[in-house]
């Protein structure tokens, strides 16, 4: 097992139910010393390389929010996190999303519909994004 393996298989946990990525990396070091193939150091490198690209990846359309005032069209914040993958810029936006760190707000227009992403201000009443 190398460390690309490892790093795929805590991601399989953490989506198989694993409660948190510490219960993941728990249960990848058991299966490690059950087969003693995987080095220590290999492992904890490939792992804070994965959830420091993780965090970059938010923080980074976190900044780019907070620059523009607080909110941006979704291909406003694609063209400007072009620098990060679709994947990793839509896996990053779920988890914001999700967290409630971020809101999605759907404006109806005569055409598509225009797709906002706010910042959620903690102060919000009942979590709801700004008017």
């Amino acid at each position: 097992m190398n460390s690309l393996d490892a790093l795929a298989l805590v991601r399989r946990l953490v989506e198989s139910g694993a409660p948190n990525l510490s219960d993941a990396v728990r249960l990848l070091a058991e299966a490690c010393a059950r087969e003693d193939r995987l080095d220590l150091h290999e492992l904890v490198a490939g792992l804070q390389k994965h959830i420091g690209e993780d965090e970059t990846a938010k923080e980074l359309l976190v900044r780019k929010l907070k620059g523009a005032g607080g909110a941006l069209t979704r291909r406003e914040l694609s063209r400007k996190t072009q620098a990060l993958t679709a994947s990793r810029r839509a896996e990053a936006l779920e988890e914001l999303l999700e967290s409630g760190t971020v809101a999605l707000i759907v404006h109806e227009t005569d055409g598509r519909p225009r797709h906002e992403l706010r910042l959620v201000d903690a102060s919000d009443d009942a979590g709801e994004a700004p008017a």
